[in-house]
């Protein structure tokens, strides 16, 4: 089994859906105010859930395999 390099989306979304590790603990110690921490909290969370569907989509892509057609698959034994 070979290993493949992960592409430059596959990393973003790993940076991104890491986020709300770093973002959580930091709206914490940067705000006061709840309010803003918790605009900080669900901030990090869209930006996983996008990170997410992002892999999710390049996963999908990845593992795409086309079917033959017909024409493609009986067109060799045409007369």
């Amino acid at each position: 089994m070979t290993t493949q390099k992960p592409s430059f989306l596959e990393v973003l979304s790993i940076i991104v859906m890491a986020a709300p590790i770093v973002l959580v603990p930091a709206a914490f110690v940067a705000f006061e105010e709840s309010i803003l921490r918790a605009q900080t909290i669900v901030t990090g969370l869209e930006w996983t859930l996008a990170a997410s569907g992002i892999a999710l989509a390049l996963r999908a892509l990845r593992n795409y395999a086309p079917e033959r057609t017909d024409v493609e698959h009986y067109g060799s034994q045409a007369v």
